[in-house]
């Protein structure tokens, strides 16, 4: 069980978070849109598809999406909704758990991270830096907070969604905790075709959303990695849609 110190400390980082966010989330927004010239041009219909998607269940969050680039997870928290939105719901607005040697070293980086609600990680480290971390993410879903997590764990080498390699992490989370609804979001930049820091300058991307309810009649490690593969194998076939739809001549 997580002790009482982190969980006051979750909560405090959770305030700081929201008194922070109109600057931090005007600041990111200008960075993607003007300073990088990011797009997605169909906005406006993943908002309102989330919106319609979410209003329909209730219940903690988890956000599963492929993972391509180090600032993923700024787009996409971009795309699901406006910052007038997450701040008047602050609880929609994920907690991440960001890839700590990505960043650590920049003290400017561990600020944002920190008030952006991101929970590091290390991965490889000691297990009970990881059951640490399991725990903290289980609190805040049995919280009410919604979570950001890429099922396979690292950024695609391939470029395509790993179906075959991929963590088990999120299968265990929703093992552990009920009632979590997953939210399955693909988005790709359209010049994108591996794995990379950033994506390139004046990106369009393509972004899609689906809500689903992944099931296991399995138990314990087994039930774990069902629900992870399900997940995956939901995304992948987003991307197959993608491709088929989108981009057709990519080879």
């Amino acid at each position: 069980m997580l002790s009482h110190s982190d969980r006051f400390h979750l909560r405090l980082q959770r305030t700081i978070g929201l008194l922070s966010f109109p600057l931090l989330g005007c600041a990111v927004i200008v960075l993607l849109r003007f300073v990088m010239g990011y797009r997605i041009p169909n906005l406006h219909q993943v908002r309102r598809r989330v919106k319609e998607l979410l209003q329909e269940e209730s219940g903690p969050l988890l956000i599963c999406a492929n993972h391509l680039t180090l600032v993923d997870s700024a787009i996409i928290e971009w795309a699901l909704a406006s910052n007038w939105t997450y701040l008047r719901h602050f609880r929609l607005f994920p907690w991440s758990v960001p890839e700590r040697r990505h960043y650590w070293k920049n003290v400017l980086l561990r600020l944002v991270c920190y008030f952006g609600k991101c929970v590091p990680v290390v991965r490889g480290g000691p297990p009970e830096q990881t059951k640490l971390i399991l725990e903290k993410l289980r609190y805040l879903l049995k919280d009410g907070e919604s979570l950001f997590i890429f099922p396979e764990g690292t950024r695609s080498r391939a470029g395509l969604v790993e179906t075959k390699n991929h963590a088990y992490g999120v299968g265990r989370l929703l093992t552990e905790v009920e009632g979590v609804r997953v939210l399955c979001v693909y988005l790709r930049g359209h010049h994108q075709e591996r794995f990379s820091s950033l994506p390139r300058r004046r990106e369009v991307f393509y972004s899609d959303v689906e809500l689903i309810a992944p099931r296991s009649a399995y138990k314990g490690l087994r039930a774990a990695r069902d629900i992870s593969t399900q997940i995956v194998e939901k995304l992948s076939e987003m991307e197959q849609k993608y491709f088929a739809t989108i981009r057709p001549d990519w080879k």
